[in-house]
């Protein structure tokens, strides 16, 4: 079964998406066009007046695509992954090529139908009036492909931004309105919900970090989340950020490494434990599993191989600590399933691989499940958090390429 998907964008132009398998139905095939109406989405079946549905459609496909009710993104996007499931279940047969297609093109549906985070206040073309609110996202368009964020302090009127310090590294500063577009078109956005209650900790805490990240693995967007409290699922190449020292997102900063004090160790707290002399300079990861603070769970290797069957077991802090560690708060806390992913995780034996799945990959399920596979670059962050991303896209696109239907990744602007 093919699906499309239609979005108005600015400018009254249609871009078009579809997904070619994201389900499947046996005997002809039955497309579904999803249109706007105009706020909402509208399922239509050009064929449904001459030909029905197939006899092999299953029952709810028939219910829910066939009796022309409007659907908004969120019931489309539990029809998609309803279509998947009864497709996976089906038994047809696919290639590893054809699976691969379909994670891909499921991802990108998701990223375009799920409720986005952010809606926008002012535009790229619209005049800047300078109300912006305490937490409002600054989206800076620097060249054809490349922009820039920060985050709006009403307390002091300026932008909280990453700035390049030395060659690789970078450090958070703050700067006013002019000096952080710099004559550059740029749009405003407002968190939905509102920000949280913590936004002004958080900037503090972000202010103070110092020089503790490299531009490639902490970008201008990262940071936007972290001060928002934008928690996503962790992708594996987020647990290689952490592993190589950069803050985990969604968590707050209970001890540095560069702290003397032990910091006061909670149930569900994540440790990481500096590399020190480790061959590979990656650092080590274990979590908090008990009231009193004092045992941790961590998976370690079973032997010097770098992939091998691995070692989940339970230590004191206090052999866990032997070198200089930071310690992780998760900001929403705990969920009721920690314990029993705990529980779980002591009778399996994973195998240990140093890139896909190590002590970090480890200790992140026990706060989320099962990690995402697909990593997520800034564009994909802009379609997932921001409510007119192929409004942004075009921004990036010349009206040559426009007309060809050429696109170009979206990268972070090197910070100044």
């Amino acid at each position: 079964m093919d699906l499309f998907f239609t979005q108005k964008l600015p400018g009254d132009n249609i871009t078009l998406f579809t997904g070619t398998s994201v389900g499947y139905s046996p005997g002809p095939e039955f497309p579904v066009l999803f249109k706007p109406n105009p706020t909402q989405w509208e399922p239509w079946n050009r064929n449904l007046e001459a030909d029905g549905p197939d006899e092999d459609t299953p029952s709810f496909i028939k219910r829910k695509i066939f009796q022309r009710k409007v659907l908004n993104s969120a019931q489309i996007t539990r029809l998609i992954l309803e279509i998947n499931d009864w497709s996976t279940k089906s038994g047809e047969k696919r290639s590893s090529s054809a699976l691969m297609t379909q994670s891909q093109e499921r991802m990108m549906m998701r990223l375009i139908l799920e409720p986005k985070v952010f809606t926008v206040v002012k535009n790229y073309t619209e005049e800047y009036t300078g109300d912006a609110q305490n937490g409002d996202v600054f989206i800076v368009q620097q060249d054809r492909k490349s922009l820039d964020a920060g985050v709006y302090c009403a307390e002091n009127a300026r932008v909280i931004r990453l700035k390049k310090k030395f060659f690789i590294s970078t450090e958070v500063r703050k700067v006013d309105v002019l000096s952080f577009t710099r004559g550059n078109r740029f749009a405003v956005y407002r968190k939905n919900g509102g920000i949280p209650h913590s936004f002004r900790e958080n900037v503090k805490e972000a202010m103070s970090r110092g020089p503790e990240y490299s531009l490639r693995r902490y970008n201008c967007m990262e940071l936007v989340m972290d001060l928002l409290e934008v928690d996503l699922k962790p992708t594996i190449q987020d647990g290689i950020k952490i592993g190589l020292g950069t803050k985990p997102r969604g968590f707050k900063v209970v001890k540095k490494f560069s702290d003397h004090s032990s910091g006061h160790v909670k149930l569900g707290d994540l440790l990481i434990v500096e590399s020190g002399m480790s061959v590979t300079g990656y650092h080590h990861a274990g979590v908090c599993c008990c009231e009193s603070g004092q045992e941790i769970i961590h998976f370690t290797l079973s032997s010097v191989s770098t992939s091998c069957p691995g070692l989940v077991s339970k230590v004191n802090i206090k052999g866990f600590t032997h070198s200089k560690f930071a310690v992780y708060r998760k900001k929403t806390g705990i969920s009721d399933s920690f314990q029993r992913r705990v529980a779980e995780a002591m009778k399996q034996s994973p195998k240990y691989q140093l890139l896909n799945y190590n002590c970090i990959h480890f200790a992140l399920e026990l706060y989320y499940g099962d990690l995402e596979v697909k990593d997520r670059n800034v564009e994909d962050l802009m379609k997932l958090l921001f409510d007119d991303f192929e409004g942004i896209q075009v921004c990036y696109v010349s009206r040559k390429q426009t007309t060809s239907q050429s696109t170009e990744t979206l990268q972070p602007a090197e910070a100044y």
